[in-house]
């Protein structure tokens, strides 16, 4: 009983061990071979913000084939669904009474239509 109890013992040190290794190695990794600051650099700020069915959303899966490409991976893109394409563009927005003033705007994306009696809320950047 006593020399099984020191077996298993042994065997956790053994085990512990090559988990410490392990964890050091991926550290290391992280640390010293890191791409991270630089990939985020690319998706973030240059390509840039995009939404289901926009062509930045195009970009920015392009931009990501071209990466696995460059690391050696066989990767495509998978289309699941069709959305309907749209851009921002331009939003003007007049107040027309009780006085005519331009408003200042923006479209929100995946924001719910106005019902037929319309939508009397609104977003106040002036706070």
């Amino acid at each position: 009983m006593k020399n099984s109890l020191y077996i298993l013992l042994l065997l956790a040190t053994f085990y512990v061990k090559a988990q410490d290794d392990i964890i050091k190695n991926i550290v290391a990794e992280a640390t010293d071979n890191s791409h991270l600051e630089i990939l985020a650099h690319e998706l973030l700020d240059v390509v840039g913000p995009r939404l289901t069915g926009t062509p930045q959303m195009k970009n920015a899966g392009d931009w990501a084939l071209q990466r696995y490409a460059g690391w050696g991976i066989d990767a495509r893109i998978h289309e699941f669904g069709e959305w309907q394409g749209w851009e921002r563009g331009i939003t003007h927005v007049d107040l027309v009474s009780p006085r005519t003033r331009t408003l200042s705007g923006m479209q929100l994306a995946y924001s719910p239509s106005t019902s037929e009696k319309g939508n009397n809320s609104w977003i106040s950047n002036n706070s």
